[in-house]
């Protein structure tokens, strides 16, 4: 069922509280505290299948509650392919295996996309656009009266 979808801006800013969290996961964000950043979003669209927004994995806390319920972990066929966690940052968190994914909002700049990290870390700094080594979780919305 096709959805509009508004794809907007990300207006951030590093917070003590965003830094805190990201010192949590080993981000190391404390000298950016106060790094302020707009990016525009883009036009809106209509779609079928999308990824999430930063404003949507918001909004959808009942499903991603906690880090750990954001975590991702690949289809085993998938692994193989890409270099997912597996450092010595991955094992002292726990999340051996697991894959970051990409949202559709953009990053601090138009090269970059904001996405989640391996950890469940939702970060609205982004990565660069042209990483291939993460994966994705897409929408849909589905009418079961129609089923």
């Amino acid at each position: 069922m096709p959805v509009r979808l508004k794809n907007r801006d990300n207006i951030g800013v590093i917070t003590k509280e965003l830094a805190d969290y990201g010192d949590k996961w080993g981000m190391n964000w404390s000298s950016f505290i106060g790094t302020k950043w707009h990016t525009k979003g883009g036009a809106d669209t209509t779609d079928k299948v999308w990824l999430l927004s930063l404003e949507e994995v918001k909004k959808y806390k009942n499903i991603f509650r906690t880090d750990k319920d954001r975590q991702l972990k690949p289809m085993p066929d998938m692994e193989t392919r890409y270099n997912y966690c597996t450092s010595e940052y991955c094992r002292k968190n726990g999340v051996v295996g697991n894959a970051w994914w990409w949202l559709r909002s953009p990053g601090h700049s138009q090269l970059l996309a904001a996405f989640v990290r391996s950890v469940g870390f939702v970060d609205p700094v982004g990565a660069d656009v042209d990483d291939d080594s993460g994966g994705v979780r897409a929408a849909l919305k589905i009418n079961l009266k129609n089923l």
